[in-house]
């Protein structure tokens, strides 16, 4: 019996020992899992780089301790967030043609874990539909490396809550609503003083203010030029412990950044308040002189680099053409990446966004979007209009414009193939009877 009982005891201690040499290893490759909970909060405390000179980063000692540190830092503020039960939204009001990004804060991997490990989705869930799907890279949308989501030429069906997922945990909640029109003020930069003010709605427990975004590019190249920055009409509850009058919206809470005045967020009685449904988002229109460098050499002799992979061309200009009807209302959208760096270009003349609506008499004109707009469409519109997204070809459309068929025509050809069908067969019944009655004469 005590024979094997010392067998017994002889590999309990071996198995300890072999459990307490992996659980070493795991530790300093950095896989840490739920039974080393003890031994990562001492190592936590003070990083061991006594192997750091045999790994493969391309960092200093203090580079990887700083990068740690921040590490810990995000994953602490995550757990806490996630620890939250107030999840807070985002909303973003959007005109169609704009390019959205929305954010998804994740911790950046140190170089010894696996990324594969924890995987980061979008998720977007209709208003119209209410069906959640996974969202992918694709036409419109792209997810960039650092996990934006990247909307472009965003439209109606767009409209949605999207949800960034780290491993099934909710990371950032954006509610986006797109429009087609949004009713705006456009104030000059040097008139800033006439911008709204923020308004208090003492009697509804809300607050009215102007969300701004930052300045856009330059319209123009080489010369004086415009920039906008736009600005959104948003509502704020002012007293939080208060409810809103007359109805009260417990979801305004979770949009502590606030909502845009037009959002499906708020209900009507809500958005018919007079502070709330005269306000009107804002641009300030800036002036701006871009100068680009044009350096050229002469005489110069390049040296022979040969190709190893094929050369990629530049993409296929889109071209279309557009059959409308005269005193239509048109609008050209261009279908680029960028909507502020768009320019409009009427064959060889270049369209002058900042004269075209005084040359035409308020009858043409481009908004905010860069998109082109014909109030009133005349036979002299039908042109070749082409577009450039700075210096690239984006986009060549050519508008045929035709007088509309007047209703009255087609009745009177009705009424008239009517009647010279009746003569027709009346003829032909008099003949036939001018015939019969001769050979009975006979």
């Amino acid at each position: 019996m005590s024979i094997k009982w010392f067998f017994v005891v002889f590999s309990f201690i071996i198995h300890c020992n072999a459990i307490s040499n992996n659980l070493i290893g795991h530790v300093s490759k950095g896989v840490i899992g739920s039974n080393t909970s003890t031994i990562w909060r001492k190592t936590k405390r003070g990083l061991d780089f006594s192997s750091f000179g045999k790994s493969k980063w391309r960092m200093t000692k203090e580079e990887a301790n700083t990068m740690f540190e921040e590490y810990y830092k995000c994953i602490t503020e995550r757990n806490n967030k996630l620890l939250d039960e107030k999840e807070t939204i985002k909303a973003i009001l959007a005109l169609e043609g704009q390019r959205v990004r929305l954010e998804c804060r994740s911790c950046s991997y140190p170089p010894d874990q696996d990324r594969g490990r924890q995987t980061i989705s979008w998720q977007k869930l209709g208003l119209a539909d209410g069906i959640v799907q996974f969202v992918t890279s694709g036409e419109n949308r792209r997810i960039k490396e650092d996990n934006t989501l990247e909307l472009q030429n965003v439209d109606v069906t767009d409209s949605g809550q999207y949800f960034c997922a780290l491993s099934g945990d909710t990371i950032e909640i954006y509610l986006l609503d797109v429009l087609f029109r949004e009713p705006l003020v456009t104030v000059p930069e040097a008139n800033s003083s006439l911008l709204q003010p923020p308004q208090h709605l003492v009697d509804h427990n809300l607050q009215v203010f102007t969300h701004w975004s930052e300045w856009g590019s330059c319209d123009q190249c080489d010369k004086a030029g415009k920039r906008f920055r736009s600005g959104t009409c948003m509502v704020q509850k002012t007293d939080k412990d208060q409810p809103i009058k007359p109805v009260d919206l417990p979801i305004m809470m979770m949009y502590p950044d606030g909502v845009p005045c037009r959002s499906t967020v708020l209900p009507k009685v809500i958005a018919n308040i007079h502070g709330i449904r005269s306000r009107k988002s804002e641009r300030i229109a800036g002036k701006k002189l871009n100068i680009s460098v044009l350096l050229l050499s002469f005489g110069d002799i390049w040296p022979y680099v040969p190709i190893n992979s094929k050369p990629t061309f530049a993409p296929l200009v889109n071209r279309q053409v557009l059959y409308e009807e005269a005193g239509k209302h048109l609008v050209l959208k261009c279908p680029a990446a960028d909507s502020s760096k768009v320019r409009w270009q009427k064959a060889e003349l270049i369209i002058n966004s900042a004269t075209i609506r005084y040359q035409s008499h308020g009858r043409l004109w481009i908004d905010g979007l860069n998109r082109l707009h014909f109030r009133r469409l005349i036979l002299r519109d039908s042109a070749s209009y082409i577009c450039w997204e700075w210096t690239r070809h984006a986009s060549t459309m050519k508008v045929v414009v035709y007088k509309p068929f007047d209703p009255r025509i087609r009745t009177y050809i009705t009424y008239g193939g009517f009647v010279a069908t009746v003569l027709v067969v009346f003829i032909i019944c008099f003949c036939g009877c001018l015939k019969r009655t001769g050979k009975t004469g006979r």
